[in-house]
């Protein structure tokens, strides 16, 4: 009788497939998780445009032009993402505005942010 150490060619075609399954596992997960990062990076961004937008609008809105609806639009290109910007005023009640800013942009999808604030004029 012989004693032989070793593994056979069905042994280590099985661990080939599962280490195979093992690692494509993985990458699939990589890239999700590189997806989600950017998609949250893109978030932040047009969050942070919108904010930027609001404190200016707001100003705007500060010493109005009329007393009836108006609105302004933008756009801003940030790291090869275009961000579409709508600001729309209209009276909120006594010598006070509404102030909404929608920021838009395609990434992954389309995405939209919007931000609302009463403003006061000032007098």
């Amino acid at each position: 009788m012989r004693n032989e150490n070793g593994f056979t060619l069905v042994e280590v075609l099985i661990a080939i497939v599962i280490l195979a399954i093992g690692l494509t596992t993985w990458a699939v997960t990589q890239s999700s998780n590189v997806e989600s990062r950017s998609r949250s990076g893109k978030l932040s961004t047009g969050l942070e445009v919108a904010q930027s937008y609001i404190e200016e609008y707001a100003e705007v809105a500060r010493t109005p032009p009329t007393n009836s609806t108006f609105s302004r639009n933008a756009t801003e290109t940030i790291n090869t993402i275009l961000y579409t910007v709508e600001g729309d005023f209209s009276p909120s009640g006594l010598e006070s505005w509404l102030v909404e800013v929608t920021v838009e942009w395609t990434h992954y999808g389309t995405h939209t942010v919007q931000l609302e604030r009463v403003v006061v004029e000032d007098n």
